[in-house]
């Protein structure tokens, strides 16, 4: 399904199609959601399996900026959008930049050319990152998939065996290991942590200690007024997953 859209998505793109519509269906404006900004010339390339709309490169964002500027958009915060859909008059469309998660990159590479250029924008952190609690378990599992060509692992007595045979395999076994993993409760959660990345002594937070933003980087930005600091919960579940009580704290926290 993912796929298909992603296709779908990619033709309108490429042919232009987007153009015919964007009269009726363009909107006031748009809210870009991104995650990490990495310089190009570091920019992991090759086998990948965590979605690649997660990062993108510094060219490919100051080329996002360029053709927004180009459009004659007008660059706002979330608080300015709370103000036009209540009715605040706007001449021009509007592009909000937000960065979800709280990846240190924002701060190394992102937020030094949106200051450059004035353009504000928001990042909704994950408490946890910053508090170094959260474990990044996606790029650590991406990791082992590309080093290793079998896993095996044992929980609640059923045993999971993946024999890769080509990127293909590895591809849907991530897939598969990454549903069964977001199908957790906080109990079983780290359980399976262990039993997955236990037996190949990964150490479940570096990838944590080494992407996440610290609370030092985000104090110097909030104290910048082209920055908003929003809530992303506390610990990145999946909230459909979580009940009603577990929703509210992860929210208010």
């Amino acid at each position: 399904m993912e796929l298909s859209i992603r296709t779908m998505l990619d033709f309108f793109l490429y042919t232009h199609s987007h153009k015919f519509f964007r009269p009726k269906y363009g909107g006031l404006g748009h809210i870009l959601m991104l995650h990490r900004v990495i310089p190009t010339g570091q920019m992991q390339i090759g086998q990948r399996f965590i979605p690649t709309d997660m990062e993108i490169t510094t060219d490919e964002f100051e080329k996002i900026i360029a053709y927004f500027q180009k459009m004659d958009y007008v660059f706002v915060s979330l608080d300015e959008i709370y103000n036009i859909l209540k009715g605040q008059n706007i001449d021009k469309k509007f592009v909000a930049i937000t960065f979800d998660d709280g990846y240190e990159d924002i701060y190394n590479h992102a937020y030094p050319i949106l200051k450059r250029e004035g353009i504000p924008f928001a990042i909704n952190i994950t408490t946890g990152f910053p508090d170094r609690n959260v474990i990044i378990w996606w790029y650590l599992l991406e990791e082992l998939l590309l080093k290793h060509q079998h896993l095996s692992f044992e929980i609640n007595g059923h045993a999971y065996n993946y024999h890769f045979a080509n990127t293909r395999e590895k591809y849907f076994a991530f897939r598969e290991i990454r549903d069964f993993i977001l199908d957790s409760t906080k109990e079983n959660f780290l359980k399976k942590m262990k039993r997955i990345f236990g037996p190949l002594k990964i150490d479940l937070f570096r990838k944590t200690h080494e992407l996440s933003l610290s609370w030092d980087q985000i104090r110097e930005m909030s104290r910048d007024p082209l920055v908003t600091i929003g809530g992303h919960t506390i610990n990145h579940k999946p909230l459909g997953k979580l009940t009603e009580e577990k929703i509210r704290q992860e929210i208010k926290g």
